[in-house]
């Protein structure tokens, strides 16, 4: 089943594991990751009750039933936090991709920067951290940095649809 779930809907499930990771992990996301399942054509009976929750619900009973519906699933090998790490970057990605503004635009290409420097700077994600410098260049010293916010913006979105089509 492991397999299944990781393929099916591994994305979800690896990014839930990053947020759980970094321990940014609310309710509704287990929530959501159930729902994911459930569409997946996944079931126990724990997986269901999961997906009954509201999302403002406890976290810690929320939590046991994930870890129950994880079992009643044979969900037993996690996938390891540079996957985890990398799917969610391609959540940002789509969401900068979707983004109209400027300062949430600049907020999520960091976001992408702190996961390279988490990931210890590999080499294919390396465009993240020259573009966090251009972000910091602008706005801490204008007057030399070569691009402008619309053109940063323009190379920011570029690298997140590039970002979305090279991962799997």
């Amino acid at each position: 089943m492991d397999e299944q779930v990781r393929g099916g809907t591994g994305v979800e499930t690896a990014v839930l594991f990053y947020k759980i990771d970094k321990e940014e992990v609310e309710s509704a996301d287990y929530i959501l990751w159930a729902y994911s399942m459930i569409e997946a054509g996944f079931s126990s009976p724990s997986l269901f009750i999961l997906a009954a929750f509201r999302k403002d619900a406890s976290i810690f009973e929320v939590e046991d039933y994930f870890k129950r519906a994880c079992r009643e699933l044979h969900v037993n090998n996690r996938p390891d936090f540079a996957a985890c790490a990398r799917a969610f970057m391609k959540v940002l990605a789509d969401d900068i991709a979707k983004s109209e503004h400027p300062s949430i635009t600049f907020e999520l290409a960091s976001r992408m920067f702190h996961i390279v420097r988490d990931l210890e700077y590999p080499k294919d994600l390396m465009v993240w951290y020259d573009i966090s410098e251009s972000i910091d260049l602008l706005a801490y010293d204008p007057l030399h940095s070569d691009m402008n916010e619309a053109d940063l913006i323009s190379l920011i979105k570029r690298e997140a649809v590039s970002y979305q089509a090279g991962s799997s």
